[in-house]
């Protein structure tokens, strides 16, 4: 196991993806001690973990890291599974990983397959499903979708066709870490140290980001902004499309996601926790629309 020190740089794992950080706290289990480096006299400081601090975090050492290039808000605690060497090897390894989830083209025969595995369900494979198990018959997937996010979606509409105007990128909050944050408010609000609830949700949210990466060529995007688009991936040929994209396009993705889970291969039971996701996810992103909501130009940049 590597031995990571206070400020030192590492990658860490969000979902199959791997992201820069700095470890800015490190919990000692035998201990039972958090150490960090004062911000006024660079000393290291110990104390005791806040009452609120996880169980699930106390059986081994863990991390409080911050990702490179994000705000502050989005720094968490990691457990060591997740966090490695930030080294040569390493760095290879994570633009592999952003480069087997970019976008595979826009034709319908490559449109990516809505595929999550969840606790207390049946892995779904993507053989075709036999006529009595039919996704229109097994299940429907109606979400109420808030009236905030509702003008969103159509002020994105108009402004794009209509107007034809263009979101402002690479977004100020990337939908990477709205995700994060999201995923990190849901462990926080959780005390119970098996809610297998809670593990849905993650599984849902960091799968969902993945998918955006994979859907965004070939189902999120207006004919208006292809060329944008492929001037995007000239320029940021090593990132992954959550992170430059922001909220306007993640609500259209959440809009059509209800039809793509319907066309899917997913047993009711899965289709029932993706409707809990969605309205929960809803509700986080209406409470932070006005922080969240990119601007729109009127000329093409040169990204």
């Amino acid at each position: 196991m590597s031995v990571f020190e206070l400020g030192d740089r590492a990658l860490v794992y969000q979902g199959e993806l791997l992201y820069e950080a700095k470890i800015l706290k490190i919990f000692y289990p035998l201990s039972k001690i958090i150490k960090f480096n004062d911000e006024k006299t660079k000393d290291v400081v110990e104390t005791a973990p806040e009452p609120t601090f996880l169980e699930r975090y106390r059986s081994s050492k863990a991390y409080f890291v911050h990702y490179k290039g994000w705000k502050s808000k989005w720094d968490e605690w990691v457990t060591p599974e997740r966090i490695l060497p930030y080294n040569k090897e390493n760095l290879i390894k994570q633009k592999e990983l952003v480069q087997s989830h970019r976008s595979v083209g826009s034709s319908v025969s490559n449109r990516p397959k809505v595929k999550l595995t969840l606790k207390g369900t049946v892995r779904q494979t993507n053989s075709a499903p036999s006529n009595s198990t039919e996704p229109s018959k097994r299940a429907e997937l109606k979400v109420q979708i808030p009236d905030s996010i509702k003008y969103v979606l159509v002020d994105d509409w108009e402004n794009v066709t209509k107007k034809r105007k263009l979101v402002h990128l690479p977004s100020k909050d990337c939908i990477a870490n709205i995700v994060t944050a999201y995923t990190t408010q849901l462990q926080l609000s959780s005390t119970a140290q098996d809610d297998p609830a809670l593990d849905n949700k993650l599984e849902i949210a960091r799968s969902l980001r993945l998918y955006f990466n994979q859907a965004l060529g070939s189902l999120l995007l207006y004919r208006h902004e292809r060329t944008q688009y492929k001037m995007v991936l000239d320029k940021f040929p090593d990132s992954e499309m959550s992170q430059v994209y922001g909220v306007n396009h993640l609500l259209r993705l959440c809009a059509i996601l209800p039809n793509l889970v319907i066309q899917s291969t997913m047993d009711p039971q899965s289709i029932s926790l993706v409707r809990e996701f969605l309205e929960d996810f809803y509700a986080f992103l209406s409470a932070n629309l006005k922080e969240l909501i990119e601007d729109y130009e009127n000329d093409l940049p040169t990204y």
